[in-house]
Formats: structure tokens, C-alpha cells, sequence
């Protein structure tokens, strides 16, 4: 049976509300990742402001595209994460998932289970 997550960018806002990280998040799904790559993210700042970014690669599902929201939303709520700014290393060793990000993908779903009660 396909369990229907909703749509992505509902997930997202609901996430930005509910459980924001502490720098604003910006959540996309796209083309173009590196080969290889189903999902991503990294901080970024401009003009003094810090930023997440998460990509989430446009060959996916809408369902896969939402579980990989939720786990890279908890590489953003502890900041552990690739990035992007290291001119000689644009992709760093992939981000670490002890028992840190483990307790905030736990918070992270729990909230991703709050929205699909609301629906």
C-alpha cells in the first residue's frame, strides 16, 4: 500500500513553523545535483545572513522527496551538514548521523507526524 505523504513544499512550511532550525531554511526540489546525489544540504550566507539549503534531487517521488526533507531537516537542527564553502573541498565527507542528528530526526518526525494528523 503507497502511504500519501502530501505535498512537499506543505511539508517544508509546516516544518519552518513548527520546528525551525537556527538559521531560516531554504527547501527545494531540483535538477542538476551532483551525479550520484539524491539529496543535500548546506549553509550558506549572504550579505551577513546565514541560511540552510536543502535539495532534494527532482527524480524523485513526492513521497522519497518528503522522507529526505525530514532527514536532512535534522542534519539542519544539530548543523551537521556538507558545505558548500570550502573552495578547495566543495563537498566535504558526508555529514555524520550519531546519536545527535538520531534524537533530532526523532524530534523531526515526530513534527512530520503532527502534519499528517492535521490533514
Amino acid at each position: 500500500m503507497r502511504i500519501h505523504y502530501g505535498k512537499f513544499h506543505k511539508v517544508a512550511n509546516y516544518l519552518k513553523k513548527n520546528l525551525p532550525p537556527e538559521h531560516p531554511v531554504s527547501a527545494r526540489r531540483m535538477y542538476g545535483l551532483p551525479e550520484g546525489t539524491m539529496a543535500d544540504i548546506g549553509l550558506t550566507e549572504k550579505e551577513g545572513k546565514k541560511k540552510f539549503v536543502i535539495r532534494i534531487s527532482r527524480k524523485l517521488g513526492n513521497d522519497i522527496s518528503i522522507l529526505m526533507l525530514l532527514h536532512e531537516w535534522a542534519h539542519a537542527m544539530v548543523g551537521n551538514m556538507r558545505c558548500w564553502e570550502e573552495e578547495d573541498n566543495p563537498y566535504t565527507d558526508p555529514p555524520e548521523h550519531g546519536a545527535e542528528w538520531g534524537v533530532a530526526y526523532s524530534r523531526v518526525y515526530s513534527c512530520f507526524e503532527e502534519y499528517l494528523d492535521q490533514e
